[in-house]
């Protein structure tokens, strides 16, 4: 596997926010190419665990491989856990291996490299390739499901809640009539129908379009706000949750979650006084999402879209 296959993003800054303690147990949702994970987990010692979890079995293979071979050259004290998951479900992991609780929890929310180069997984416009898109490939529905049989009402609301599209409807209605005609079954005759009706798009309008099919067909979104809202339960106080977040639909997932739970009262404010009897969970790390710098952006174009934030557990 090249070196370059994947370059961890923000990584510095990842780990320092971490504050990673040598015998803590530290838990990466999105192992991914294992960049991030492999940082952490020569940061800790013999009574130490480091956790990596993905959904995407070849994530995980691929990782398991890199692991053990920087382990070899570098020998690591820490316990090494490596399984294959959603992250909304890291609680099951935990359990497995007798786990209470955690001292910090990292996201990279972007998509692997690897995701996008392999051509035949369908997540990127430039391949032709089946409409699959699923990180796990043994999830039943792939993308070609949603975009052949969704209604035109719920083709719209993808494309307008997870794309970002202006004037949804009219793009749903041309697939709608396109696969009536014929069954839309790869990544080339999809850029071709949209191309039909709008002349060539930009590639920054397709991915936005393969963005939102690629949300709706993991869950994306949704696997975020229960992980979220998970971590909290299994935080240790003082233990971290730190996220990379790569474009709004989840950046502000992030920000409201890691607000709201920095609040004592989260009452509306109509109300004369406060009667959730709220108490904070979360201490504000970072007031505002940490960018990448100039040089590394250079270096990582993935880097440039990245936004980081990061809470401390309190008051358990």
């Amino acid at each position: 596997m090249s070196d370059n296959y994947h370059i961890p993003v923000l990584l510095n800054e990842c780990v320092e926010h971490l504050n990673i303690k040598k015998d803590g147990i530290y838990c990466d949702f999105t192992l991914g190419g294992g960049g991030h994970f492999a940082e952490i987990a020569k940061m800790l010692g013999k009574d130490g665990i480091a956790i990596g979890i993905d959904r995407d079995l070849t994530a995980v293979e691929r990782a398991t491989l890199k692991w053990s071979t920087i382990s070899e050259a570098e020998p690591v004290e820490a316990k090494i856990i490596i399984e294959q998951s959603p992250f909304s479900q890291f609680a099951e992991i935990l359990q497995k291996h007798k786990i209470e609780k955690i001292d910090g929890i990292l996201m990279d929310l972007g998509v692997s490299s690897h995701q996008f180069d392999e051509g035949e997984r369908g997540f990127s416009y430039r391949s032709d390739a089946l409409l699959d898109m699923r990180m796990n490939r043994n999830d039943e529905k792939n993308a070609a499901d949603i975009i052949n049989f969704a209604s035109e009402s719920e083709l719209a609301e993808i494309l307008g809640e997870y794309g970002e599209v202006r004037n949804p409807q009219r793009m749903a209605k041309k697939i709608v009539v396109s696969r009536k005609l014929k069954k839309i079954e790869t990544t080339g005759e999809f850029v071709a129908i949209l191309n039909e009706e709008y002349g060539n798009l930009q590639n920054a309008v397709l991915s936005k379009i393969f963005q939102a099919f690629r949300i709706a067909v993991n869950s994306e979104l949704d696997e975020l706000k229960t992980a979220l809202q998970t971590s909290l339960e299994y935080l240790n106080t003082g233990g971290r949750i730190v996220v990379l977040s790569y474009h709004s639909l989840e950046d502000r997932i992030v920000k409201n979650f890691l607000r709201d739970n920095a609040q004592n009262c989260v009452c509306p404010r109509e109300l004369p006084k406060c009667v959730c009897e709220g108490k904070a969970k979360l201490e504000l790390i970072t007031k505002k999402s940490l960018v990448a710098k100039d040089d590394e952006i250079s270096d990582n174009r993935r880097a440039r879209s990245a936004k980081l934030r990061c809470g401390e557990r309190i008051n358990l």
